[in-house]
């Protein structure tokens, strides 16, 4: 375990120094200690991000199984989006959009050891700049401070460790009250999180491996095991044919019981902060960075597809004081929560971006016409298994695949989500003209974005941190 020190300031109290085991604590203000009761520049606003989390597997989203009703503290009284796309297939570029509130083409924050660049316009430099209280607690290995991610937060723990160990929910959230108990101290506080027991191999403690069916998941699924492996990085794709009803059925398991046990901690977390008298007056966000593909086009894992499974997340914000549900049915992005949140809060609006704030809709006020029918992107960026980039305009999305582990190059797949929301008809030889149509929407809008990029940045892959990222499937 390594401490290091924030260039923002020094800690504030000793408490801060009771970290978990393998994490990495970029340390918190120190400041004058100011006044009794600061003023406080507007609501606590807590961000969190359940990585892999797709949303079809939720409850609320008509699961068939109750994976996610300890949820309802949120759920109940939230805005749901029921349709939250997420701008790529993977992690770093999804977070690096949340934060920025650009897409990936213009960030271009979209490879293993890319980085933000330093003093880029980030959702937490918004709030730190306007007075609040800023923290983070990330478990995924590629949100870390090297990758820029740090940038705009007071206190930042970051996991250096082995995929399959990293710390439980449980953790994350003990040691996030912690920080609010220490930071509510100083006024108003934002507290981004991204557990990890969701993304594979859905690590899931001992005592709570029965909670959901009764009994532990089935087993016959291994996660990067050698079919896997095959499978996704070797392009073996003829061993499709092992896949067992059996097999399925133990990965369903696996990935819903990590799904029931993320939302009991939440839920748990959520009390917490109740009982501290911080509930009703938050701003509270639930979301994720992309899904999973659970063989639902033949693949598993992330990274490989731009499959509505792996583009499609939840996405739940509850408004100060907010007592009563809504839904959503527009399409939205993760690139619009930036933009969001700064008209929520009374922030400055972002001076540039491709997000749209979904502020209206959250009021219940009639959708501007900015926000209808836009064309929402999405691109892969896996050198060696996919590249390729989406299109999405209303009921119309077109895949244009570069070239996949299927060895599939230079295809175009297009789909009608209304009569197909699953993806499984290409309709894409019937309508040529609406393919080449999506074609120059796409090819216009991603010039747009790359005549005006952030500027590049990179950081160097420690040996430990590379063994991480193989053992997430990611090198």
């Amino acid at each position: 375990m390594e401490r290091a020190r924030s260039r923002y300031a020094q800690p504030r109290s000793a408490r801060l120094g009771a970290l978990v085991a393998l994490v990495v604590l970029a340390g918190a203000p120190a400041c004058d200690p100011g006044p009794a009761t600061p003023e406080r520049p507007g609501p606590d606003v807590v961000l969190i991000v359940v990585d892999t989390l797709r949303a079809d597997r939720l409850t609320q989203y008509g699961h068939s199984r109750d994976t996610s009703s300890h949820l309802s503290r949120l759920t109940d009284r939230a805005t749901r989006f029921e349709d939250c796309r997420s701008p790529a297939p993977w992690t770093v570029p999804a977070v690096a959009s949340l934060f920025t509130g650009f897409a990936p083409g213009r960030h271009r924050v979209d490879a293993v050891g890319a980085a933000l660049p330093e003093h880029a316009p980030t959702l937490a430099s918004d709030l730190q700049r306007a007075g609040w209280t800023t923290g983070a607690i990330s478990f995924n290995p590629h949100i870390t401070r090297g990758a820029g991610f740090d940038q705009g937060f007071d206190e930042f723990l970051g996991y250096r460790g082995k995929a399959g160990r990293a710390p439980d929910l449980r953790a994350m959230t003990r040691r996030a009250l912690e920080w609010v108990d220490d930071a509510r101290e100083d006024g108003a506080f934002f507290l981004y999180l991204q557990p990890m027991n969701v993304h594979g191999p859905y690590r899931v403690p001992d005592d709570a491996r029965s909670a959901l069916l009764g009994r532990p998941p089935r087993e016959g699924f291994e996660f990067f095991g050698p079919l896997m492996q095959d499978l996704m990085n070797r392009g073996r794709v003829e061993r499709r044919d092992e896949v067992t009803a059996e097999m399925l059925e133990s990965l369903g398991e696996q990935y819903d019981t990590a799904v029931h046990h993320s939302a009991v901690e939440l839920g748990r977390f959520f009390a917490a902060l109740d009982e501290r008298g911080l509930w009703d007056d938050a701003l509270v966000v639930l979301t994720a960075d992309h899904g999973e593909e659970l063989f639902d086009h033949g693949g598993f894992a992330h990274r490989y597809s731009l499959h509505r499974e792996v583009l499609q997340v939840p996405l739940f914000v509850k408004l100060p004081d907010q007592r009563e549900a809504r839904i959503v049915t527009e399409p939205v992005s993760l690139v619009d929560l930036r933009a969001t949140l700064a008209e929520l809060l009374e922030l400055p609006a972002p001076a540039s971006g491709d997000g749209r704030s979904l502020a209206p809709m959250l009021r219940g006020d009639p959708i501007p016409d900015a926000l209808r029918d836009r064309p929402l992107v999405a691109r892969g960026s896996n050198p060696t298994r996919f590249v390729g980039r989406s299109i999405r305009i209303a009921d119309d999305e077109l895949i244009v695949i570069e070239r996949s582990y299927e060895g599939v190059e230079n295809a175009v797949r297009l789909y009608d989500l209304a009569a197909d929301p699953e993806q499984r008809h290409d309709l894409s030889r019937g309508q040529p003209r609406r393919v080449e149509a999506l074609r120059q929407t796409l090819r216009t809008v991603e010039e747009e974005r790359a005549a005006h990029p952030l500027p590049e940045r990179r950081y160097r892959l420690d040996p430990a941190l590379r063994r991480a990222l193989e053992a997430l499937g990611y090198l």
